[in-house]
């Protein structure tokens, strides 16, 4: 009987928004999915006293348990005879005890029920032996498989064609292939303040991020006005699914908005502005929302800006990332996974779903078992992630393989290429769904952290190591570099600045090569770039100028760098180049804690 009410849905009352800061903080975070339908509405309202009793109870393990034994009240008055009664009461104490919590987390107001509880329970305790108490194991609840499948809206996406593509800047000059939006905040400068939604902006090509505050409602005037133009476009039809499938906050008659409105109102803006954003240029009604959009985030210059900077990107460099071929098939996957009406897209954000809920429970568990409950979340998040990824992959057109195939097949073998597709669609699998889920994965990594020996380690690298020269650290002269391995320092530094875990190991791979070309240069020769298996310098050479670097790269959190990046690498990374200087990394940061 206690399975069945757990999988019940709860209502609103039972179903809460946990924030990492108060109603009145500036910065507000989100680690549950609130669910506001009106039938959740109709049944609270409906709910007897003992219902509303337990509806005061923060845990959802104890919610659950009184409100089994409200249900068993409420029918034993309303429908069964008195004399039935001492039956019904035999049985209430074969249910599982309630789980226990630490007396400092318990308030006044949670007495009533407990002693509630103790007077059922007692009056049963002559007729059946109570059970011995004991504390239940907390578990996530188990993820539901990944569904592929299609139906009435999900549908298999249409790919633009190459052609189409090659000629955006000649058919579409005023929009930009894609852009990767994330409603990072909500700030208010005052408590009565309006609240601005702070939201981080990525170009899809050139990887530019810009950062811009909306209020509420020019959002929702945007949305109203697209709304308009479909109603009088023909092609109106195509888009009803952002009005329809898509909840949308309604604005407030209220002149000051809780910190609970603004955290259910950052979740949707966020799922409608990265489907808008996702719409691929079709007909002319797609051209017109998906350029209005970009005006919302950006101005037109910029976005000439942008187009022109990806230009000279493509004519100064060789890199196969810049191949006109592996853009096409980046954009296909990003409107792909980002859109509710397609396969993939619907999949990735019914995940984002159940993972919100699932750190929910996590929060919620007894301080002594979250570090295990974090860990097992983050190893399900990587391994989801990395079924997407394969899914895609397995997928993918054979038009994509095909064209790159024949663009890079004069200077890469068939490996390279592979691994250049692979590439793409990691990039784009990780932006789909580890970009929504930015601020649960920083909850779960910093559960995995001690504090105390975060706190050592940062302490030691700026008071105790900072400004050592490079003999300290065993450098031979022959190595040590006349400007500080300062390009080391500075890739390493922007591994915070980066969000998702190949753009960090991407930083901590150009770190590693930085010290190379340094050294090649020391030794007035040329360094083989990136090779840990290199003549040149091996890994007792390495290590003593990786951990100059990390000591000399002003990094804030290198333990929780560590931390994130062993628990989100993909794992076909650990037996290459990224998974030794991940290696390095984590050598390094055991070096400075050893010295302390």
């Amino acid at each position: 009987m206690l399975v069945v009410l757990l999988e019940e849905p709860p209502s609103d009352h039972h179903r809460n928004v946990l924030a990492l800061a108060r109603d009145d903080d500036d910065e507000v975070s989100i680690l549950a999915e609130p669910s506001r339908s009106k039938r959740h509405r109709v049944a609270a309202k409906k709910s007897s006293g003992w219902s509303q009793l337990c509806q005061r109870l923060s845990t959802s393990a104890e919610v659950r348990y009184y409100a089994l034994l409200a249900q068993l009240l409420h029918k034993e008055h309303a429908r069964l005879d008195p004399r039935q009664s001492r039956v019904l009461t035999q049985n209430v104490p074969s249910l599982p005890p309630p789980p226990s919590r630490p007396p400092s987390s318990l308030s006044h107001h949670h007495q009533p029920m407990e002693e509630a509880s103790s007077v059922v329970v007692s009056s049963s305790s002559s007729s059946a032996p109570s059970a011995p108490p004991s504390r239940p194991s907390v578990d996530l609840p188990p993820l539901p498989p990944l569904d592929f499948s299609p139906s009435k809206h999900r549908k298999r996406p249409r790919s633009m064609s190459l052609s189409s593509y090659e000629t955006w800047t000649l058919d579409f000059p005023s929009i930009r292939p894609g852009m990767s939006v994330r409603v990072v905040r909500a700030e208010r400068t005052a408590l009565n303040a309006v609240a601005h939604y702070v939201m981080h902006v990525v170009d899809l090509h050139t990887k530019v991020m810009w950062e811009c505050r909306k209020r509420f409602r020019e959002l929702y005037a945007f949305r109203r006005e697209i709304k308009t133009m479909c109603r009088n476009s023909p092609y109106g039809e195509e888009l009803t699914y952002l009005f329809e499938h898509l909840a949308f906050p309604k604005r407030s008659v209220v002149g000051q908005t809780s910190g609970a409105r603004i955290l259910r109102r950052r979740l949707v803006l966020e799922t409608f502005l990265r489907n808008v954003a996702s719409l691929s240029p079709d007909t002319p009604l797609h051209v017109a929302v998906v350029g209005r959009l970009q005006r919302e985030l950006c101005s037109a210059a910029f976005i000439t800006h942008l187009a022109n900077e990806s230009v000279d990107v493509d004519t100064t460099r060789c890199s196969p990332h810049d191949l006109v071929e592996l853009k096409w098939l980046a954009f296909d996957l990003f409107r792909n996974l980002n859109s509710c009406c397609t396969i993939e897209g619907d999949t990735c954000q019914r995940f984002l779903h159940v993972f919100r809920n699932r750190c929910a429970v996590v929060q919620d568990a007894p301080p002594s078992g979250q570090q295990e409950l974090a860990r097992q979340a983050l190893q399900d998040l990587r391994n989801v992630t990395t079924q997407i990824q394969h899914y895609v992959l397995d997928t993918l057109g054979p038009q994509y393989r095909r064209a790159i195939s024949t663009a890079m097949c004069d200077s890469h073998t068939m490996e390279q290429v592979d691994e250049a597709i692979d590439e793409c669609v990691l990039v784009t699998v990780e932006d789909a769904v580890m970009v929504p889920l930015q601020e649960q994965i920083t909850f779960l990594v910093e559960l995995t952290i001690d504090v105390d020996v975060e706190a050592a380690l940062t302490r030691s690298m700026e008071h105790d190591l900072y400004g050592k020269p490079q003999s300290f650290f065993g450098i031979p002269d022959a190595l040590q570099s006349d400007v500080n391995f300062g390009k080391a320092c500075y890739h390493l530094s922007m591994m915070e600045d980066r969000v998702l875990p190949h753009e960090k190991l991407h930083e901590l791979v150009l770190s590693a090569n930085e010290i190379f070309a340094a050294c090649g240069d020391a030794r007035g020769g040329s360094s083989s770039m990136g090779n840990p298996t290199s003549t040149m310098m091996n890994a007792d050479d390495f290590l003593p100028i990786h951990i100059y670097a990390v000591v000399h790269s002003n990094l804030k959190r290198p333990y929780f760098a560590k931390e994130f990046l062993s628990a989100m690498i993909h794992p076909n990374k650990m037996l290459g180049e990224t998974g030794y200087f991940l290696t390095m990394f984590e050598a390094a940061l055991k070096y400075v804690s050893e010295s302390m």
